[in-house]
């Protein structure tokens, strides 16, 4: 019953460690020199470009994992939404990215989030929750364009990669969710 809340605690303890024990959290995130260094494609949702960051990353993940085992998701479910929101953002660190490091493991969380979300739906309509929380993602990025013309990339860059870990997430879902069950006929 707990085993999803085990996966979340373990995930944020390790990246506490990460952050108090290593002094050179640069040489584990994700950027451009990725490709000499493989490393970081396993190690960039462990470091926190802050202190910040990472305790909005626990509080979510947490607040997140809480909801999946109040809702009795299924543990193989979450972690595979996790790690899919985590990684499948890799390709478009690439395409889009400045030349600023992607650490966090916030696309994972969105990931689980919208996991939560699918597997709800009976309790709150999906119609109201995935436009919902696209427009939260977006939320910063949309102000400052608002506010300032073309200074919205800043966020924009971040919360496009949320935004692939939210959908990656909703995807195993419906995958995991509407997979035929055979029955036996004897």
């Amino acid at each position: 019953m707990y085993k999803i809340l085990l996966f979340v605690v373990l995930i944020c303890v390790i990246n506490v460690l990460v952050f108090v024990l290593l002094s050179d959290l640069g040489l584990f995130m994700l950027t451009r020199e990725a490709f000499d260094q493989p490393w970081r494609f396993l190690t960039f949702h462990f470091c926190h470009l802050s202190q910040t960051h990472l305790v909005e990353n626990v509080i979510g993940f947490l607040l997140v994992g809480f909801i999946a085992t109040e809702i009795n998701a299924d543990i193989g479910r979450f972690v595979v939404a996790y790690f899919a929101a985590v990684f499948i953002v890799i390709p478009f660190v690439f395409l889009l990215s400045s030349e600023g490091p992607v650490a966090g493991n916030s696309t994972g969380i969105y990931g689980v989030l919208s996991m939560a979300l699918v597997k709800s739906k009976k309790l709150v309509p999906l119609k109201i929750t995935l436009p919902l929380f696209i427009l939260l993602i977006f939320s910063m990025s949309t102000v400052n364009f608002l506010r300032c013309g073309m200074c919205f990339e800043k966020y924009f860059e971040s919360e496009f990669y949320h935004f692939i870990g939210f959908v990656s997430g909703a995807i195993v879902s419906f995958v995991s969710i509407r997979r035929p069950k055979y029955i036996l006929r004897g």
